[in-house]
C-alpha cells in the first residue's frame, strides 16, 4: 500500500525530499485530534516500510488558516515533535 493510500483524510504535496500534508476541518479540536491520528498513521507506515522521518525543528511547521472574521482558539497539541 502506498503512503497516499493509507491516509484518506490527508491531502499530499510530494516533491523530491519534501512532503506537505494538508488537513482541514471546521472545528479546531476535531482538526487537532484528526491531525494527530493521521500523524500516528504516518509514523506507523514509515516504520512498517523501514523508513524514518527526519524532523528538522527549523523546517517542520504547521499553519492554521481561517476566515478573517472568525476567532479561533490556538490551543493546538503538537504531538509530532514530542513523539517522533
Amino acid at each position: 500500500m502506498t503512503f497516499q493510500q493509507v491516509h484518506i483524510l490527508l491531502s499530499f504535496l510530494l516533491f523530491a525530499d519534501d512532503t506537505n500534508l494538508f488537513l482541514s476541518h471546521k472545528d479546531i479540536k476535531t482538526l487537532n485530534d484528526k491531525a494527530n491520528q493521521e500523524l500516528c498513521k504516518v509514523a506507523n507506515w514509515l516504520a512498517a516500510n523501514k523508513l524514518s522521518l527526519n524532523l528538522n525543528v527549523k523546517k517542520t511547521h504547521f499553519v492554521l488558516f481561517k476566515a478573517k472574521n472568525k476567532k479561533m482558539a490556538t490551543d493546538i497539541n503538537k504531538n509530532l515533535r514530542s513523539k517522533y
